[in-house]
Formats: structure tokens, sequence, C-alpha cells
């Protein structure tokens, strides 16, 4: 019987997988699991814009009082890559049936951040940059810079 490593199956994926805080590791230090903050969101966002994570995470959180929201809200973060002049695009279906998963997302720029159940990651040049590999979930709508 042929081994069913998840890194096998994701060895096959157009898109290949770094591990990456979004900047947060300059300011503290991440070691263990624990010291992971459910950040998606500040740090999707700091690796799409290319701008460093504590001014991304000061920007959202100013959006959100203004809101009375909460950061990490999809309302928040798509106003701010609004402000930013990104552009929200429709979920990508293969054949119109279904979605793709990121490891095969059909990349048409260099920089793209996804929505996926519960999550935002940004691919970046075909890598998709995030602290755990979210690869093989299904991506759903997506900002791509204007």
């Amino acid at each position: 019987m042929a081994p069913s490593s998840s890194n096998q199956n994701n060895n096959n994926m157009k898109n290949k997988f770094q591990k990456n805080h979004g900047g947060r590791d300059e300011y503290v230090e991440i070691k263990n699991r624990k010291d992971y903050v459910n950040d998606c969101a500040i740090r999707a966002t700091a690796i799409f814009l290319d701008l460093p994570y504590h001014e991304v995470r000061d920007d959202l959180f100013e959006i959100a009082r203004e809101r009375f929201d909460m950061p990490n809200s999809d309302a928040v973060i798509y106003e701010y890559l609004e402000r930013k002049d990104c552009k929200l695009n429709k979920t990508i279906y293969k054949n119109g049936k279904s979605k793709f998963t990121v490891g095969d997302f059909p990349v048409n720029t260099n920089r793209v951040m996804i929505r996926v159940a519960r999550h935002w990651t940004t691919i970046v040049d075909e890598v998709v940059q995030d602290t755990w590999d979210c690869r093989r979930r299904f991506a759903g709508r997506y900002f791509t810079r204007s």
C-alpha cells in the first residue's frame, strides 16, 4: 500500500508553501504553536500589500473601531483593501462546477489574497505564504492589486 502522506499529495500542487508570519515575528518571538494568535487577516493583508505588520494591524483596528466591529471581520478587511485600491474578485470554479483549492489556484498576477473557510491566506509568485499549509482548502473570493 502506498504511503498517504499529505506532503506527498501537496508536492503535486501548482502552488508551493512557505511558512510566513507576515512580519509579526519581527516584534515578538514565535517558537511554538502557543505563540500563534489567530491573526490570519492581519498577516495575510500585510503579506499581500507588502506592508509592515504593525501598520496593517493598526489600520485594521482603526477601521474596526469606526465600524464598531472586529479587525478580522470580512467587512473590515474588505473596506481596508478597497481603500488600498484592491479589487475583490468572484470565486473561480473549475469547469463551472467545483472550486479550486488554494494549492491549485490559477494565479494570474504575482499576488492574491484569498478567503477560505474561516481563514485568509496569500499567494505571492505561486507560493502560499502562511503559518500553516492551507493548500488543500477550497479558495473563495479573492483580492488582486490594481
